[in-house]
């Protein structure tokens, strides 16, 4: 019985697979968005640049080590003052030099230029915050846009397929003569003016599915109704009197001054 079981389980699980795209939530266009966003990636990029800045600044306390050498063969030739013989022999110098500084004071330049270094990280990364809040409610607008949109096109086809029975039914009742021909024009401008209202909302449709796709990285598909509801309280909430005497605190929920 087990075994029957988990080959069903599997199947039906290749099946769901296979069975083309599944549906997208809100949250998911969110993960996607933060994990692929090609601004969000840069932005990120850039902190991890400015992050070694820090690292560049500190080094100004540690010692600097400089190593050179060098090695060579050389001939040479001399005739000795008092012998007429030629005398000659190889040579093979060798130099190494190793030289290290360790600097002890510069006049304050080291502690200032790591201060400096440390302020560029926390700009970065509150401009790396900004960056990501600013995609992601783009990433929300475009997906409520898409969503708006598609429900706005869904009843423009309902709107256009029944006036376009309308009209049917006005040219049977116009050939056995119970309306006129200024009905049946009346009917098809109507059908006229719904065809073009439905071109026109499938091209807003359009751009906002282009938009959505600029942020998250890929078309949407069939896109949920959010589920996502704000955390209200169920009844009032008497705050402490550290909030009401606070100077900073201007509405009933607020933060306290720090």
């Amino acid at each position: 019985m087990r075994r029957v079981l988990a080959f069903v389980l599997g199947f039906s699980a290749v099946v769901s697979s296979t069975s083309g795209t599944r549906a997208e939530t809100l949250e998911d266009a969110l993960v996607e968005t933060y994990n692929t966003n090609p601004q969000i990636l840069a932005e990120r990029a850039n902190l991890r640049a400015v992050d070694e800045g820090v690292s560049q600044a500190l080094g100004g306390w540690r010692p600097t080590v400089q190593f050179t050498a060098s090695a060579g063969r050389e001939k040479f030739e001399a005739t000795p003052s008092t012998a007429t013989v030629l005398s000659e022999g190889m040579a093979d110098p060798r130099t190494l030099n190793l030289v290290m500084t360790q600097p002890l004071y510069q006049g304050g330049q080291t502690v200032a230029k790591t201060a400096q270094a440390e302020d560029s990280v926390k700009a970065e990364r509150a401009h790396l915050v900004a960056t990501e809040s600013t995609v992601l409610f783009s990433v929300i607008s475009a997906y409520l846009d898409v969503m708006r949109d598609q429900s706005v096109v869904d009843l423009d086809k309902l709107s256009e397929d029944v006036l376009s029975k309308t009209l049917d039914q006005t040219r049977e009742q116009f050939r056995v003569g119970i309306l006129t021909r200024t009905d049946v024009s009346q009917a098809e401008a109507r059908l006229a003016a719904a065809t073009a209202q439905r071109q026109q909302d499938e091209g807003t449709l359009q751009s906002d599915r282009a938009n959505y796709a600029r942020f998250v990285g890929h078309q949407p598909g069939d896109l949920i109704q959010p589920k996502l509801r704000p955390a209200l309280p169920m009844t009032r909430v008497s705050l402490p009197a550290a909030f009401h005497s606070s100077p900073t605190c201007t509405i009933r929920m607020c933060r306290p001054f720090i």
